[in-house]
C-alpha cells in the first residue's frame, strides 16, 4: 500500500483548512497517509466542523517547533522550511508528499496545493 505524506503546518477552521480535511478523508481508506504538521489536530472538533471521520487511519507526525514560535505569525516561513527540512530528510518514506499549503520543496516532485502563494508574501513580511 501507497504512503502519502501530506504537509501542512497546523490545522484549523479556515478555508485551506477544509481542502486539507477533505484530501486527508479522500484518502485515508485507500492509502497509509500521515499529516506532517507542527502541532496535533483536535480531530474530534474538526470532525464536526468539517463533517469528516479523519479518527484512527490518518498518522500525525508533528515537526518539533521551539514553543515561542508556534503562535507567531512572522514564524510561519521558518515552520514552512522545517516542514519541508523533515520531508526532504525523511523523503525515503513515502511514496508521495502533498502540500496542503502553498510552495514546497520535498526534495523530491510532489503535489502541491497552492490557495495562495504564501512564502513570496511571507517573506516580504520577515524583511520589511
Amino acid at each position: 500500500m501507497y504512503k502519502i505524506s501530506i504537509v501542512y503546518p497546523e490545522l484549523g477552521y479556515a478555508g485551506t483548512d477544509i481542502v486539507v480535511a477533505v484530501m486527508l478523508e479522500a484518502l485515508k481508506d485507500l492509502y497509509n497517509v500521515d499529516l506532517v504538521t507542527t502541532s496535533y489536530p483536535d480531530f474530534e472538533a474538526l470532525n464536526v466542523f468539517f463533517g469528516t471521520s479523519l479518527d484512527g487511519k490518518v498518522k500525525i507526525k508533528v515537526v518539533p517547533i521551539f514553543r515561542f514560535l508556534k503562535n507567531s505569525f512572522r514564524a510561519r516561513l521558518l515552520k514552512l522550511h522545517m516542514l519541508m527540512r523533515y520531508c526532504q530528510t525523511h523523503k525515503r518514506e513515502y511514496d508521495l508528499f502533498i502540500s496542503g499549503y502553498g510552495e514546497m520543496d520535498f526534495g523530491v516532485p510532489g503535489i502541491q496545493y497552492i490557495h495562495f502563494p504564501d512564502i513570496d508574501c511571507e517573506a516580504k513580511l520577515v524583511i520589511d
